[in-house]
């Protein structure tokens, strides 16, 4: 991991003229059955082969896409090839499911909405309704069944053979034995009108999967086909062939080792079904559709004054900031100026205190921007962008004023960095404040700025936090709110984000109490991911996490660039909802401007105006977003659509970190499979590591598509290249001896702006 502090919280407050726009006066802006339909291909009909399997008691978290813990290659792949359908409903058993998907009708308008139908039940599936083979039957298809019935068998009329279906292989109940193929001690397996009893001891999957392979192998080419295999797996009883269950480690639960490997022995049997169907002649004109019967749910967490924000806000899931861009310089540099940091010369780590560099001259900021349009700017808390200069300094870049520190971090209480005081109320230090917690001296301020604002102008505050980055400092009554059994290092970080909490919370009441809350944006995001190790001793913690998001903070992974965020205001039209579009930190800048009704001319612009999406829930208004791009370390990121490609060094704190009472010495490790080398034919990108993930599908980026969809691959990292082309060398010059403390106090004024 690149050295630098941990994450941070940024929050703005925009206020905005009556006449813009009809506002109404100062805008305050305080920051997942598997289908299968193959087309013919060489057939003398056009009408589509239909081959169409069911899985049996398939939950939601036991397919590889929501939960990378199950081994199901084959299904994800086909499935990320197609379309996955996360609102897909069935029935919550199995007879009225099957009920349903055979008529096309409700289970209650056929009378089998209550239960599972039993072995002894004089009854089954109504003959008043025509199901679905019989009606393909009619347009001329070739229909059979392999699996399960489970539609009734207590009169041939209700058998699959009678209800449409040229040929059965399968059993009629609702489970049996999957070696002896027996349900209540009687044997339930046949084919047709046959029992199968020398089929005793093989495993029912297979006996189903070689059935369906010859189906299709045999099939008359002249006839469309339609086969419906209902699987049984994975329902009970628990039992699976010995090689699948041993690809699972030991120590899992017995009774879920041998549910997953029952997935798995379903996945290789949907690929052999697939590979007979290429092998056919028939795959290349199919589309593959995979869903599930279940459904999850979520729960808040625990920080009251945001969560009642955020209940009533847009929140992201998608929000994601640049990587060693993943840190705080380069983060800070976007969000200030609109632009990826490789566009301005931050893509490469932080700015240390004697690094005779800043954010470039040549840009025009938020707050300059904001300024010219009438805004009355403020900053309170963390800078980050360079203090060799007066130039480079806040109040110098757009802010009339500025409270805070000019560095990567301070101490909280004595708000020193390196031995020397770096705390400033504008070109003023403060060392009368030595004691008091930063965070509650930022809050005092912006509280202040917000009670003496002259109304008359709109408002714009640029609040940038530092907890809960490293020192893990929090004031006693915070941490005391958290059991002293947690791991030290993790309760006094969650003593941190309460304090913060808290702080946001008197910022709001501020603004309710001038009386400008009723006609305010506000607007709070992260920095990067969580930090989970410390920079300065591996040892230790900065008790930050991402889980079960993949890397940390300082990484390209998902965990170090997608960050907490939400919008809060009366002005949303659309309020109290999830957002899964995509926005990144350079949208906020075009988006604040449109809101404040300023300029957005001159100065090339990576940001895109987000309001339609935010206000309205309408689209993102991107569809890539470069991660960063780093010619130094070096490693690249690029997501188009769903599509995320990594390329290069992305080896530091590439794994899964769950919370943890202790640090371990080895974490969720990422499998050996995920490490390999692909040489890129792009000959200047040279031998490095690529990735592929679909981080719509699969965020936490557990299953590297990049073999299976090669195309896919050399698409992006052509286009990465294209984009490097627009890189300005990193500005990382070394440590200059002039930036030294005086007096035990940094200084600036001992470098040259550019």
């Amino acid at each position: 991991m690149l050295p630098g502090p941990p994450p941070r919280r940024g929050r703005a407050a925009l206020v905005r003229p009556a006449d813009t726009m009809g506002w109404r006066g100062p805008v305050q802006l305080v920051l997942v059955l598997v289908l299968l339909l193959t087309l013919c291909d060489g057939a003398t009909t056009n009408q589509p082969h239909i081959v169409f399997i069911l899985a049996d008691d398939l939950g939601y978290n036991d397919v590889s896409w929501h939960n990378p813990d199950i081994l199901s290659p084959t299904l994800e792949a086909l499935a990320r090839e197609g379309v996955i359908l996360e609102q897909n409903y069935a029935q919550p058993l199995c007879t009225p499911s099957r009920s349903a998907l055979l008529s096309g009708r409700y289970p209650f308008h056929v009378g089998r909405q209550y239960g599972v139908l039993s072995p002894h039940m004089p009854t089954g599936l109504t003959i008043n309704v025509t199901l679905l083979p019989e009606r393909l039957r009619s347009a001329g298809y070739s229909t059979h069944m392999v699996g399960k019935w489970h539609q009734g068998n207590c009169a041939p009329e209700y058998l699959p053979h009678h209800r449409g279906f040229d040929t059965f292989l399968g059993y009629w109940c609702g489970q049996l034995e999957h070696y002896n193929h027996t349900v209540q001690d009687a044997l339930d397996f046949w084919d047709g009108d046959r029992p199968l009893p020398e089929l005793d001891g093989v495993y029912a999957t297979s006996v189903f999967t070689d059935r369906a392979e010859s189906i299709i192998k045999e099939h008359n080419a002249s006839r469309p086909l339609f086969m419906y295999l209902s699987a049984q797996n994975p329902h009970a009883p628990l039992e699976v062939p010995s090689e699948y269950e041993e690809l699972y480690p030991a120590t899992m639960n017995a009774d879920r080792r041998t549910y997953s490997a029952m997935v798995t022995a379903l996945d290789d049997s949907v690929g052999r079904v697939v590979q007979a169907l290429k092998d056919a002649g028939l795959y290349s004109n199919s589309v593959i559709l995979f869903v599930t019967m279940t459904c999850r749910g979520t729960t808040p967490t625990s920080c009251p004054r945001r969560w009642r924000l955020w209940r009533e806000r847009v929140s992201f899931w998608s929000r994601t900031t640049p990587s060693r861009s993943a840190v705080c310089t380069p983060s800070r540099s976007a969000l200030l100026s609109g632009r990826y940091p490789f566009h301005v010369g931050r893509q490469d780590d932080v700015l240390r205190p004697h690094m005779p560099t800043g954010l470039t001259l040549n840009v025009t900021l938020l707050p300059e921007r904001l300024r010219s349009a009438g805004y009355s700017t403020h900053m309170v808390g963390k800078w980050h962008q360079g203090n060799c200069a007066p130039e480079y300094l806040p109040h110098h870049r757009g802010f009339d004023t500025f409270l805070g520190f000019w560095c990567g971090q301070v101490d909280h209480y004595n708000h020193s960095v390196q031995g020397a005081l770096d705390f400033w109320d504008g070109d003023r230090a403060l060392p009368e404040l030595e004691g008091v917690y930063a965070t509650s001296v930022f809050t005092d301020r912006a509280e202040s700025i917000i009670k003496e604002h002259d109304a008359s102008r709109p408002l714009f505050l640029y609040l940038p936090f530092q907890n809960p980055h490293a020192p893990l400092e929090a004031p006693a009554e915070y941490e005391e709110l958290y059991p002293a059994t947690m791991n030290a290092d993790r309760r006094t970080y969650s003593a941190m984000v309460t304090a913060l909490d808290d702080s946001v919370g008197r910022v709001v009441k501020a603004l309710k109490d001038a009386g400008l809350y009723s006609n305010s944006v506000i607007l709070f995001v992260g920095d990067n991911g969580g930090s989970v190790f410390s920079y300065t001793d591996s040892k230790t913690s900065d008790g930050g996490n991402n889980y079960p998001l993949r890397g940390e903070k300082g990484t390209l992974w998902e965990g170090g660039t997608r960050t907490p965020a939400f919008v809060h205001s009366p002005l949303l039209e659309r309020a109290g909802y999830v957002s899964h579009e995509l926005i990144h930190i350079t949208d906020w800048m075009p988006t604040l401007l449109r809101l404040a009704g300023a300029s957005a001319d001159g100065d090339p612009l990576d940001g895109f105006d987000q309001w339609p999406m935010l206000s309205a829930g309408q689209p993102s208004a991107r569809t890539e977003m470069v991660y960063n791009i780093d010619e130094k370390l070096p490693n690249a990121a690029l997501r188009i659509g769903d599509m995320k490609l990594l390329w290069g060094d992305n080896s530091g704190s590439s794994d899964w970190y769950p919370v943890l009472e202790a640090l371990p010495d080895s974490s969720d490790r990422a499998p050996a499979s995920a490490r390999r080398s692909v040489r890129s034919s792009l000959g200047s990108l040279g031998e490095y590591p690529v990735y592929l993930f679909n981080v719509t599908a699969d965020p936490t980026e557990r299953l590297d598509l990049s073999s299976l969809m090669p195309e896919t691959v050399q698409a992006m990292l052509e286009r990465l290249l294209e984009l490097s082309k627009e890189l300005v060398p990193a500005d990382v010059p070394f440590p200059d001896p002039r930036g030294h403390p005086v007096d035990g106090v940094w200084t600036t004024g001992w470098c040259k702006p550019y």
